[in-house]
Order: C-alpha cells, then sequence, then structure tokens
C-alpha cells in the first residue's frame, strides 16, 4: 500500500466514525499529511511507495526534523504527530496496518532529539575510512565538509564545483532554507581533502557547472545514497548511542562552534536559521555540557589545594 492509497483508506475509514470525522477535522489531517509526504518525498522516498516501511524510527526521525531542523512550534508539531497517532491507530483497527505511533512521545523539550557526536566519535569514522579508495575519499570529503560548516544535507547535495571557492576556503549556499544565499568557511584539512577526492574522481575544478559530489557516473550523489554510505560507515566504526547521519554531523558543528567561543548569532547565520529558537537549544547543551566540566573540575580537586 502506499502513502496515497493508505491516506484515501484512512479518510475513508474516519469519516465513519461521526463523532470524530468532521469535515474540518479532516482538514486538518490532511494538511498535516501533506507536510509528511513532502518530507518523504525529499528524504525518504522508498516510505511513499510502502507505508509499511514506517517504523516508529521513521517517526521520531521526522519529529527531530521538525524540533531541530525547523523549529517548529509546540502547537504545530503536537498536531501532526496528532495526526499520526490517530492515522496509525485507526488503520490498525482496520487490519491495514500496525499501530507503530502507539511508543512515539513527544517532548517538549528539543534538547532530548539532539544527540551530537563526541569528538573520539569523529576520530572513529575518519579511522574507520579507507583512503585508497575512492568512494572513501568522496564520503570523508562529505563528513568533513558537513562537520566543518553545519550545512544541511540539501544544501551539501545541491552544491556545484564552482560554489566551492578553494584559495579563499569557503563556500557559497546557493539554495538554503527560502532560497536564500549565504556564505560559510571550511578548514584547510577539509580542502586538502576535497581536492584528493576531485582528483580520484577526475573532476575538473574549474569545471564550474558540475556537480561537487557525483557518483562514477557523474551524476548527481543523491541524498539517501549519502545517508545510506554514512549509515554503514557509522556501523562500521562502531559508533552507539548515536545516529550516524548528516545533520548529526550540523549538531556536532553547532555545539563545537558555540564551546570554542562562538556567539549564537553568528551561529544563526552559518546555520541559516530565520530565528535565534533552534540556536537557543544549541545554547542550552553548551551550558549542560559546561556545567558539568566546572562540577567535575571541583569534584577533582586534591585535598591540599588551596582552594580548600
Amino acid at each position: 500500500m502506499n502513502f496515497d492509497e493508505a491516506i484515501t483508506a484512512f479518510l475513508d475509514e474516519y469519516r465513519l466514525n461521526p463523532k470524530v470525522g468532521s469535515e474540518r477535522t479532516r482538514a486538518f489531517h490532511k494538511e498535516n499529511f501533506k507536510a509528511l509526504y513532502k518530507y518523504f518525498e525529499q528524504y525518504e522516498p522508498e516510505m511513499l511507495h510502502n507505508v509499511r516501511m514506517i517504523t516508529d524510527k521513521t517517526i521520531r526521525k521526522y519529529l527531530e526534523f521538525m524540533v531541530v531542523e525547523k523549529g517548529y512550534s509546540k502547537h504545530t508539531i503536537s498536531g501532526r504527530i496528532k495526526s499520526m497517532r490517530v492515522f496509525f491507530s485507526t488503520m490498525s483497527k482496520a487490519g491495514y496496518l500496525p499501530d507503530t505511533c502507539r511508543n512515539v512521545y513527544y517532548s517538549c523539550e528539543p534538547n532530548s532529539y539532539i544527540v551530537p557526536f563526541s569528538i573520539s566519535q569523529v576520530e572513529a569514522l575518519f579511522n574507520a575510512l579507507n583512503p585508497k579508495k575512492k568512494i572513501d575519499l568522496r564520503l570523508g570529503a562529505v563528513i568533513r565538509l558537513l562537520l566543518d560548516t553545519g550545512i544541511r544535507i540539501s544544501e551539501l547535495n545541491s552544491l556545484n564545483v564552482g560554489d566551492v571557492d578553494f584559495k579563499g576556503k569557503t563556500l557559497l549556499v546557493r539554495r538554503g532554507k527560502g532560497s536564500k544565499t549565504r556564505m560559510v568557511c571550511y578548514g584547510i584539512e577539509t580542502r586538502k581533502y576535497l581536492l584528493k577526492y576531485l582528483d580520484a574522481f577526475d573532476i575538473n575544478h574549474l569545471h564550474l557547472n558540475e556537480p561537487l559530489f557525483q557518483t562514477d557516473d557523474g551524476e548527481r550523489w543523491k541524498i539517501r545514497s549519502i545517508q545510506d554510505a554514512m549509515t554503514n560507515l557509522g556501523k562500521k566504526a562502531g559508533l552507539a548511542n548515536v545516529r550516524c547521519s548528516p545533520h548529526t554531523c550540523r549538531h556536532y558543528f553547532a555545539i563545537q562552534f558555540l564551546l570554542n567561543g562562538g556567539d549564537s548569532f553568528s551561529l544563526q547565520a552559518m546555520l541559516g536559521h530565520k530565528t535565534l529558537e533552534t540556536v537557543k537549544v544549541y545554547v542550552s547543551i553548551v551550558r549542560e555540557k559546561l556545567k558539568h566540566t566546572y562540577i567535575s573540575c571541583i569534584d577533582m580537586r586534591k585535598p591540599n589545594s588551596p582552594l580548600l
């Protein structure tokens, strides 16, 4: 059963219940399903072909997307989760689908959805790459660029060779959120990795309109393929308790930027956010980290310390 068929079946079943099946309520659910459709279309298109592939993990990823990436209000997120709960519950009772959303809960605290890489986990990822393999050079270049800039996977996917300034070590993000253009910087090690990748794939850095990240056939490397490659690398590196994904690189960038003295307004500009709301989430996480560091340092003071 594909997505459209499932939604049609749900609305038909829902209409049979006179207590909850008002036109206004159905219109509310339709709008929320349109948003879910757009998300699947961009990030997990296979879900549109077979809704049985949707798991609680899929829904939690969508939750994280709404909370962290989009910065939606609690009211909006609650409404969309409510629609999904009703959808899976109704379809389960009708015998179409399992009640996948039963154990998914929305916390009003966005911090609970952000689990960044640790520095040791980032090191483990790069140690798991084989620099002699073309595909590992490409993936390494992708990860380094994501970690250095904090750009979204959709923004990275749309980059062309001409968007990269190899001398100035800057990147022009032309297709950011809201179609806004912004400039971000990357480091010298990332520059080295990018040039090695371009050389391995025989990509001329003077061919400005070519996709930056390509397949062996010269096609643009698809978002889903990048996500799968990162997931597999995370398994190879033995990462635990963290999702190995492009967006986790974005979390890492934001938190490291703040820990190293960056300010929230600059971070907002670099991440391409309209407001400071999402950035405040990272600020609160950094405060907690600094608090724990301070407490651990205090606890480690020796008995003969002049502070005691």
